[in-house]
Order: structure tokens, then sequence, then C-alpha cells
């Protein structure tokens, strides 16, 4: 298994429950394919460089899995139809 991160940028007025859904579905896609949830760290509310989907702020989060190499595109997809989602990032962790 090789190790990833999400760097996610939210939309500023998402609420908390929405937000945990969208880790929570995160977290179970990963599972599913038989990877492991490294955790999540938020890093709050903070000003964009510019202006995205008419957003100022996003609410920062990086988001940590371990899994095959077919679980990232899975995780891309389910993130690219979030509404919630402004902006992310999958990169692979070197060991």
């Amino acid at each position: 298994m090789r190790s990833y991160e999400v760097a996610l940028v939210l939309k500023p007025n998402v609420e908390e429950e929405k937000c945990e859904n969208l880790f929570g579905k995160v977290t179970s896609l990963v599972e599913e394919a038989g990877g492991a949830m490294g955790g999540i760290t938020r890093l709050g509310k903070r000003r964009l460089a510019y202006e995205v989907k008419d957003c100022r702020d996003g609410n920062y989060s990086i988001l940590k899995f371990q899994g095959g190499h077919k679980v990232p595109a899975e995780v891309d997809r389910v993130l690219r139809l979030s509404e919630e989602v402004l902006r992310h990032l999958i990169t692979r962790e070197e060991v």
C-alpha cells in the first residue's frame, strides 16, 4: 500500500455537519477499498490568493490515507462531484 495526502479547500460557509459527511464519505471509500485512514488535520479558515467560485476565503483540511493505486482516482472523483470543495490536490507521500 502507498501513502497519500489530500489537501482540501472547502467553501467558507460550509456547515460542520456537511464537512463531517464529506470526510466520512472519503473515509468509507478508502476503507471499502482495503485502505486505512491516517488522520484528518483541520487548518481552519484562511484567505485565498485569488477568488475561486466567488469565494475569497476557504476552510483548509489535510487528509492522510493508505491504499492501493486505484483509491486516489476514486477519491478524486468523489471530491470533484462535491459542491463543498473549492479545490483539492492528492499527492503520494514518499517513504
